[in-house]
């Protein structure tokens, strides 16, 4: 039995070459390496690189801007936080200590880490006669104007 003899006509189906091979028999190369580049779509041009630049330079400024937002808001949301530990801290101090404090209003320093802050405490009647309402309004001790927390609870009169 003979086996069948492979052909070797580069246009046979069962023909397997890596690469084309030139009618003179020498190797080619493919299409796509021997193409050329007309002048021109040869580059960018000087224009279109300023306005590119341009583009790149109005996308890192918002960037940054967007970073410094952030981080702006990152410390807001800090002393915030703080603040609010330290309103919780005051009426919790209020109530362990078991003082029925007096109708009235008074600022007490109460820092929270590195935090400089001031509670202003107000108490008010309830009605119940055994209970006060006490509501403490944090801010900065530098500035007095801005509230960063506001807590309100009930104290009961000690026995």
């Amino acid at each position: 039995m003979t086996s069948p003899q492979m052909p070797s006509h580069p246009k046979d189906p069962l023909h397997h070459s890596a690469e084309p091979i030139a009618p003179d028999g020498g190797r080619r190369r493919p299409a796509w390496i021997v193409q050329r580049i007309p002048k021109d779509d040869a580059g960018f041009t000087l224009i279109e690189v300023l306005v590119a630049l341009a583009i790149v330079a109005v996308a890192l400024g918002a960037a940054i801007r967007a970073t410094g937002v952030i981080a702006g808001n990152d410390e807001n949301l800090r002393q915030r936080a703080l603040a609010t530990v330290a309103a919780e801290n005051r009426l919790a101090e209020l109530r362990l200590t078991r003082e029925f404090p007096a109708i009235g209003r008074t600022t007490l320093p109460c820092p929270m880490g590195r935090q400089a802050l001031q509670c202003s405490q107000t108490v008010e009647a309830s009605v119940n006669a055994n209970m006060r309402l006490v509501t403490i309004r944090v801010h900065t001790a530098a500035d007095r104007g801005q509230t960063l927390a506001t807590l309100g609870g009930l104290v009961e009169r000690g026995r």
